[in-house]
């Protein structure tokens, strides 16, 4: 009896096989993993088509010559693949891709299971706490190179104490 690839738990009732170019994988999954996959591949494709419908109705004649200048990208890159090709893409069709955002974040909340979000809450600043913590990280590192043990144990505790805090 084959188990699942994805938990090792159940039997493997699904049995896929992909075949590109020269290279060849196998995947067996139970009935439970292949529905969660089956929604995943449903949820992408889903998102695709929001990012290629979007895209067409924002960008009409005014986006399709824009390319960006650090991968090449045109907007029919993206339309094709459903993503960017680098990070400056997102400047360079800043303007079209943000009713794109907010497309998919209309499409993700109405898939089933989605969770609702509420307004997104603004970046905090870091506190007083968390500069201590990530300072005394780093000293607690260069004491690991340092290979002084004791010196790094003791960092380890006043950074365990202070995120109990």
């Amino acid at each position: 009896m084959m188990l699942c690839d994805r938990c090792s738990k159940n039997p493997a009732v699904i049995h896929l096989t992909r075949i590109t170019q020269s290279c060849r994988s196998e995947l067996h999954l139970c009935m439970q993993c292949a529905t969660g996959v089956a929604k995943m591949t449903q949820q992408k494709e889903q998102a695709k088509y929001a990012i290629d419908q979007t895209l067409a109705k924002a960008c009409g004649e005014n986006g399709e010559n824009l390319k960006c200048l650090g991968c090449g990208y045109t907007v029919a890159d993206i339309r094709k693949t459903g993503r960017m090709g680098c990070s400056l893409c997102y400047e360079t069709f800043a303007d079209l891709i943000e009713p794109v955002i907010g497309a998919l974040r209309r499409t993700s909340n109405a898939l089933p299971g989605a969770k609702k979000q509420a307004s997104e809450p603004s970046p905090a600043k870091p506190t007083a706490n968390e500069a201590a913590i990530r300072d005394l990280r780093e000293r607690m590192k260069q004491a690991v190179s340092r290979e002084e043990y004791e010196t790094a144990a003791l960092l380890r505790d006043q950074i365990k104490a202070l995120e109990t805090r």
